[in-house]
């Protein structure tokens, strides 16, 4: 399958949430096909960063530039042809609090129309493999550890098969176990499915050795890039 995401820059972006501009007048074109891990002054220019940047909120100036066309200037129907290969998994946040574990995880396959029938629940059942939460999965958020929240939003931000995912914190509440799952479930979807660009935030020095290509660091309202010495994993 021929990649949906050729390029993604920042042209003259201004960037701010509640007062606070976290960026200025900043070009930055992103790194294509690696997984690169996001490094931030504090956790609150994180959080706006990441929402900014998946959610399309907060941008006061410049374009955001999806394959050269401004996603700024697009309405609802003409980006959800790139909202369709993205993936998401914030922190603890984003679960529905009125819908099961399996109701959150099956939503984006129902509303991007994937899979048919039993076939869903069988790539369900295939995913929950990584992070074994069956007996939660009738429960809502509320009544299940924030392990298995996490579990869950990990696994919805890959259930649709992305190209394209930002993951805040994905080590954050999962055992060592559930850390080298999520590890193989990274390098299974860009092997065998439709991954190619990963953009992550972690604590975990450990984990970013063993995932991060390059570094993107955030510093005095610009966006650098770090290249690490970690083999290249991205894909043709």
């Amino acid at each position: 399958m021929s990649a949906l995401f050729k390029n993604i820059k920042f042209d003259k972006v201004s960037l701010g949430f509640e007062g606070q501009e976290i960026l200025q007048a900043c070009d930055f074109d992103f790194p294509m096909n690696k997984n690169c891990r996001f490094v931030f002054a504090s956790d609150r220019e994180k959080y706006f960063f990441f929402h900014a940047a998946s959610q399309i909120e907060g941008f006061s100036s410049g374009s955001y530039l999806f394959n050269d066309e401004n996603i700024l200037d697009m309405s609802f129907e003409e980006f959800m042809k790139f909202r369709i290969k993205m993936g998401f998994g914030f922190s603890t946040r984003g679960l529905l609090q009125n819908r099961t574990l399996r109701q959150n995880l099956l939503l984006p396959l129902e509303f991007h129309n994937l899979f048919v029938g039993p076939q869903r629940e069988e790539w369900l059942n295939n995913c929950l493999d990584y992070f074994d939460i069956r007996t939660d999965l009738d429960k809502r958020p509320s009544e299940v550890s924030p392990s298995s929240q996490k579990a869950t939003l990990i696994l919805r931000s890959f259930i649709h098969q992305p190209e394209l995912v930002f993951l805040d914190t994905p080590e954050a509440l999962l055992s060592k176990k559930h850390q080298a799952n999520l590890l193989q479930m990274i390098d299974d979807h860009r092997k065998h499915y439709n991954l190619r660009h990963l953009f992550f935030a972690t604590a975990d020095e450990d984990l970013s050795d063993c995932l991060a290509d390059e570094y993107i660091i955030l510093s005095r309202k610009r966006l650098n890039l770090v290249t690490t010495h970690n083999e290249n994993r991205g894909v043709a």
